[in-house]
């Protein structure tokens, strides 16, 4: 028998909870540990996107679907997906910091200033752990952090929700409203209010691309491409390689980019459309 959304939403987010109050536990450990504070965190991050996201996604579908991993994964590799995938990601970063600024200068009603300024502070929290994180100076610095920030992250965080929110969503409602509560819900999560609607539209663009492709592979690329770049821009620009100016793209420059990147993106749906058409020719 079916279950019903509410089971479904319900269990998985019983079992990230759980791997979250794991994951708390294990950093307690950890920070006793001859290790130093900066490998504890990063150990961490990588145990908490496992056990919070990963993992649960991978029990929650065996035990709602009955089928293996594999078939959570759906379709095998097109490497032309994933070529546009990773060209989409590029081609918007100048609009997403655009939306970035702009969301930065959005504020609650004054009569929520006190809720905006606790979630500013965890958000400043957040970033400061991730900027101790991210500064390093040698290759194998530079390999843990996009084995952590960006691989781990878009892996998990794609099986989580687009690989089965999403799904839960979509067995309720049409497939435009599981994108886009699945990206509210990805962006929300994040807990970074001042990221919340660039995020929430990368989480749109992951959710139609796992939609059209029928695969998680594409959104899994293109958001290690995302999370990829901005560790690799950190570094280059932390250790004074190249100068990277940040926040500096124009609104002109983001219309641009939406309009360069929303054409790739309706590519990529013409291209899926059109192999799925000759598949059942």
């Amino acid at each position: 028998m079916k279950k019903s959304i509410v089971y479904q939403l319900l269990l998985l987010s019983f079992l990230s909870i759980s791997g979250f109050v794991i994951s708390a536990i294990l950093y307690s450990i950890l920070i006793n540990t001859p290790l130093d504070s900066i490998t504890s965190l990063k150990i961490t991050q990588l145990l908490q996107e496992i056990l919070v996201f990963g993992l649960p996604a991978i029990l929650a579908w065996r035990w709602l679907s009955g089928n293996q991993i594999k078939t959570l994964l759906t379709n095998t590799i097109d490497i032309k997906s994933i070529i546009i995938a990773i060209i989409f990601i590029i081609t918007i970063i100048p609009c997403i910091d655009v939306l970035s600024q702009w969301n930065k200068s959005l504020h609650l009603p004054y009569f929520l200033r006190n809720i905006e300024t606790r979630m500013i502070a965890l958000e400043q929290q957040a970033n400061n752990i991730t900027e101790t994180m991210l500064s390093v100076n040698t290759i194998w610095g530079l390999i843990a952090n996009i084995v952590v920030i960006a691989l781990g992250a878009a892996i998990c965080e794609e099986l989580f929700f687009r690989g089965v929110v999403q799904r839960i969503f979509a067995g309720a409602f049409n497939y435009h409203i599981a994108v886009w509560l699945t990206a509210i819900l990805f962006s929300a999560i994040h807990l970074q209010f001042g990221g919340f609607i660039p995020r929430l539209i990368l989480g749109v663009s992951f959710g139609y691309i796992a939609i059209w492709s029928r695969s998680l592979y594409p959104s899994i690329i293109a958001h290690f491409t995302n999370n990829g770049i901005a560790v690799l821009a950190f570094f280059l620009s932390y250790n004074k390689i190249i100068e990277i100016p940040t926040e500096n793209f124009s609104i002109c420059t983001g219309i641009i980019s939406l309009i360069i990147s929303g054409i790739v993106l309706v590519y990529f749906k013409r291209h899926h459309y059109k192999t799925a058409k000759r598949a059942k020719d």
